[in-house]
């Protein structure tokens, strides 16, 4: 294996082998046979080492093909006990075996890994992730490399004390506010690579290292063609944002068996609570404002001691900006004041703060169609009257379509008029109608497996 020298930045040669190999699932088997190759019989330890990291690179980066995958995972597992000749690194080759496996079960990233993250896959060290929770605060994780991010919200639910952890998922959002669901089975820290431009896929240009791979597909396809598959315009992330976050959210509701343990009945009323109180202040929902008004007055009577008399005297020192919407109180901050005092003064007394939550919830409920959805980004140009990000949001009233800016709900498919749905790679469908008259909305997604998991759900429940 050559050692190529210059004045390239440190991880150039690698970032283009992983753009390929990201890219283009029909180069990823040539790539590893390459590798493995050129592991070999090498009598340089500084060219052996460099190439057992690229091939951890790789294994933590894309799958090969399901036919290749078990002469791999072989050749790994026959290197790790030193069955074969010429081949040494039995620990690197454990170490690949094991990433491989689980890239082979999540599938391949999206974005390039950073530096940090290739010192922390050649070190084997965590990588510290800060976790924001609905109510503001957040939790600062060490995750491996390769964790998704349903292990991490499952994780987080547990520990909270949540019911069912697979109703919770991890959300991204940059300074507009708006957060979008992360793919379930998404690495965490390649989705956090999604938010640094830098980071996107590079195209083949070093000859010395791809020349090879190219003259072998040359005849088959243009290394640079570009389908739906690897747009990543579809892909719900921040590209360029690097002030992005992540936050633990409820992303499903079903109606189940109330909680008999009163702790984990508590911790979920806390949290929808806080959920649905960061969502209307964030504007996630389309509102009146006199519906805005009186979430206000209801949060506001769940921070009051209750047994104060509600009053505009009571109300000095309270910072009111938690209570006020931007898009409602422009130029009339006082007069909003006023009115949510009025409308707090019109509310019953509550002792019980969990009762007084529970109200909030049940208000935005009976107000806001699209709350307690499942909000997933998607891209659509198959219909010119619809824009072409929307948001799908699934919840027990059937699929909407929503606007991905104002949130203005556009159509409403009720479960009764799906006949079918099914996905691909980069592609969701979902069909309405029968079998002589139907009509197949078209969603470029790579999270049309969960769209389809989560419809085939409430289908069975609306059967069952």
């Amino acid at each position: 294996m050559e050692i190529i020298r210059g004045t390239a930045t440190k991880f150039k040669h690698a970032y283009q082998i992983l753009s390929a190999g990201i890219s283009r699932p029909d180069l990823r088997d040539e790539i590893y046979c390459q590798l493995c190759r050129q592991t070999n019989y090498i009598m340089n330890e500084v060219q052996e080492k460099k190439g057992w990291e690229l091939l951890l690179l790789c294994c933590s980066s894309f799958p090969p093909s399901k036919d290749f995958l078990p002469a791999l995972e072989g050749h790994f597992q026959q290197v790790a006990i030193g069955a074969v000749k010429g081949f040494k690194g039995d620990e690197q080759a454990q170490r690949c075996l094991e990433r491989l496996q689980r890239v082979a079960k999540s599938g391949s990233r999206y974005f390039l890994p950073a530096p940090d993250e290739i010192e922390a896959i050649r070190s084997e060290t965590q990588i510290p992730v800060n976790i924001y929770l609905p109510d503001g605060s957040s939790q600062v994780r060490s995750m491996h490399t390769m964790t998704s991010s349903s292990e991490v919200s499952h994780d987080m639910a547990e520990e909270i004390g949540l019911p069912d952890p697979s109703q919770y998922g991890i959300f991204q959002s940059g300074t507009d506010g708006v957060e979008k669901l992360c793919p379930q089975l998404g690495y965490i820290v390649d989705i956090q690579n999604g938010w640094n431009i830098n980071l996107k896929l590079q195209s083949l240009e070093d000859w010395r290292l791809m020349s090879k791979i190219k003259f072998f597909f040359a005849t088959r396809a243009p290394v640079d063609d570009v389908d739906e598959a690897n747009d990543l315009s579809s892909i719900p992330t921040l590209v360029g944002n690097k002030k992005g976050r992540l936050t633990l959210k409820r992303k499903l509701f079903l109606d189940g068996p109330v909680p008999i343990d009163q702790t984990v009945k508590d911790a979920s009323i806390r949290f929808d609570y806080y959920q649905a109180v960061h969502e209307v202040m964030t504007g996630a929902y389309l509102l009146k404002a006199r519906d805005a008004l009186m979430l206000g007055a209801l949060q506001l009577r769940v921070d009051l001691d209750e047994m104060k008399k509600f009053t505009e005297k009571s109300l000095r020192g309270v910072d009111m900006h938690k209570y006020e919407p931007k898009e409602f109180i422009a130029g009339n901050r006082e007069e909003w004041r006023a009115e949510i005092l009025k409308a707090l003064q019109s509310l019953p007394k509550e002792s019980n703060k969990l009762l007084r939550m529970s109200d909030y919830i049940e208000y935005l409920k009976s107000r806001c169609p699209l709350y307690q959805s499942t909000w997933i980004f998607v891209k659509q140009k198959g219909d010119k009257t619809f824009p072409e990000e929307l948001f799908l949001a699934i919840n027990a009233m059937g699929v909407h379509f929503a606007d991905s800016v104002t949130k203005e709900l556009l159509m409403r498919i009720p479960f009764t008029q799906i006949c079918s749905w099914g996905h691909s790679v980069a592609v969701a469908s979902i069909v309405t109608g029968n079998m002589i008259n139907n009509r197949d909305y078209r969603l470029i997604t790579r999270q049309g497996a969960e769209i389809g998991a989560i419809i085939e759900l409430f289908i069975s429940r609306l059967i069952s």
